[in-house]
């Protein structure tokens, strides 16, 4: 359990966050209890959701998103070959993909250790995972349900994070 101090912390950073999304006239969802907030954007062909969450013990801030990307057994392999691709390509943040559950995810952390965050970076991190995502979730899907192969799929994460 994280000591006061860092929960006082923790707090500022999350009231920081919330402060800058409305700021930006962002629709979110607070969830005070827990320093997460949920919020749904749309890109380019598929909604993406975001949750960000300020983990108090650690000093850090988390932002993600599960793809709705479902994978069968018979493209693990593939997948996870494709993630270790698009993660070398990526300059900020990284899939994730679980073997055992066949999902995928993005990740952002920043931490805040001792120091103050301005809004920009929460802007930075939500812009950043945003565009990612947006990017290549549809190449992730298609993989997955066998529209396309792997080779297809590194030809296209070239041409995307080029």
């Amino acid at each position: 359990m994280a000591d006061e101090k860092k929960l006082r912390e923790a707090q500022v950073v999350y009231e920081s966050i919330c402060s800058t999304y409305e700021e930006q006239g962002l629709k979110f969802k607070r969830h005070d209890e827990d320093f997460v907030i949920t919020l749904g954007m749309s890109g380019e062909d598929i909604p993406m959701e975001f949750v960000m969450q300020v983990c108090a013990e650690a000093q850090i801030v988390r932002l993600y998103s599960r793809l709705p990307v479902s994978v069968g057994e018979d493209k693990t392999v593939e997948m996870a070959l494709a993630t270790v691709y698009a993660n070398s390509k990526i300059l900020n943040g990284a899939f994730d993909y679980d073997l055992q559950e066949r999902t995928l995810s993005f990740n952002m952390f920043t931490a805040y250790h001792g120091s103050i965050l301005g809004g920009e970076v929460f802007s930075y991190m939500l812009g950043t995972a945003a565009g990612t995502v947006d990017r290549v979730n549809d190449l992730f899907l298609m993989l997955g349900k066998g529209m396309i192969t792997l080779e297809q799929f590194l030809e296209r994460v070239n041409g995307l994070m080029e």
